[in-house]
């Protein structure tokens, strides 16, 4: 079985995902950290849940 690959932009967005499931990020925050609008970090959050 092969191991996933991930860049570093994508482990940045899972650390950062990671926080907002804990409560430690707000959605807005996390939004801005992962340069992206705080609709497409909603989104980001459902798929990776």
């Amino acid at each position: 079985m092969e191991g996933l690959t991930l860049t570093t932009r994508e482990q940045s967005r899972i650390q950062v995902l990671n926080g907002v499931i804990e409560g430690k990020v707000t959605a807005a925050r996390a939004a801005g950290l992962m340069d992206v609008s705080e609709r497409h970090a909603w989104r980001l959050l459902a798929a990776y849940r």
